[in-house]
């Protein structure tokens, strides 16, 4: 039967040694127009996609089998094909360009939405594209993903908005004016403060690292974000986290958010930072964290030398 050969196609996926098989028997774009069996967005099921490959799906078509396939089958075949798919994607660019191309990605964001049984599938598939190729960021532009990763930071599933987060950094390492100015609008920003300000323990840890290396990219970013009020004075707040680590690397993102400030000394004044670094260097020599101390003393002596001069510039 129709569903026992996706049922077949499924269990082959999940041996590696026939993945390059299937990818060249193609596979991919011959599955995804089975999606739309049981997609939100489908208004008709009728027809495969244009340019859909049918090599596998021969006599078993949608058109076919629309018909005869209740809900409850449609939802089985569903998770078939999430399956088979993830199978197929998992760790190989070359067939994630594939399936993107082949339009996957609104069933993706369908299942996810509609909190399908394989969501957590759809899920790591989607976060996977980001890293993918060009192409396939294309592919996520268009169908407008950088707002579902935006999203996925405020969701409250600390699995999720990690890897949200990482996906919107390589996309951004990876990209255009564009999605730099996506990034900027307003409400982008407040989602990266929300989570910045939410994120707790491990993965607060995890944030501060890849905020950092996102500003680091993007100094339109960086001067955006260090704007917040509330972004800075979390940052403030943070810096007495118990973990070495996470000092320093909040002491980098303080660093990197005061080299793009237009006003440098004004956001010092306005968050007290010359007395609060002071005194967590002093803390640290006290506590024998050289390197905290280090780099802490360090940014007192870059604050003091720009201050002095742009003071001098401006004499």
């Amino acid at each position: 039967s129709f569903k026992t050969l996706l049922k077949c196609i499924k269990n082959l996926t999940m041996e590696p040694s026939t993945l390059e098989a299937l990818e060249s028997a193609g596979a991919i774009p011959s599955l995804v127009p089975f999606f739309s069996l049981c997609s939100s967005n489908s208004n008709s099921h009728s027809e495969l996609p244009q340019g859909s490959n049918r090599r596998l799906t021969q006599d078993f078509t949608v058109a076919g089998c629309v018909d005869q396939i209740k809900t409850q089958q449609a939802k089985e075949i569903q998770n078939l094909v999430m399956l088979a798919m993830f199978y197929l994607c998992r760790l190989n660019r070359s067939r994630q360009e594939q399936a993107a191309k082949a339009g996957v990605i609104p069933y993706l964001k369908d299942a996810i939405v509609t909190l399908s049984a394989v969501k957590t599938f759809a899920l790591q598939i989607l976060c996977d594209f980001a890293h993918t190729s060009k192409i396939t960021r294309q592919e996520l532009w268009r169908n407008n993903i950088q707002d579902f990763y935006l999203d996925l930071l405020v969701s409250g599933e600390v699995f999720w908005q990690e890897k949200a987060l990482v996906s919107l950094e390589a996309w951004l390492a990876n990209s255009d004016a564009k999605f730099e100015r996506a990034m900027l609008r307003p409400q982008a920003l407040k989602q990266i403060v929300s989570l910045f300000q939410t994120a707790q323990s491990a993965n607060f840890e995890h944030c501060v690292k890849v905020l950092h290396s996102m500003m680091q990219r993007s100094p339109q970013l960086t001067e955006s974000i260090g704007r917040s009020g509330l972004f800075v004075s979390e940052l403030v707040d943070r810096l007495s986290f118990p973990k070495a680590e996470v000092r320093i690397n909040l002491l980098k993102l303080l660093k990197t958010i005061g080299e793009n400030h237009k006003d440098p000394e004004y956001l010092i004044l306005q968050h007290n930072l010359y007395a609060v670094v002071t005194a967590l260097a002093r803390e640290a020599q006290e506590s024998h964290r050289v390197l905290v101390s280090e780099i802490a003393h360090q940014l007192l002596e870059e604050w003091a030398a720009r201050i002095n001069c742009e003071k001098n510039m401006l004499n």
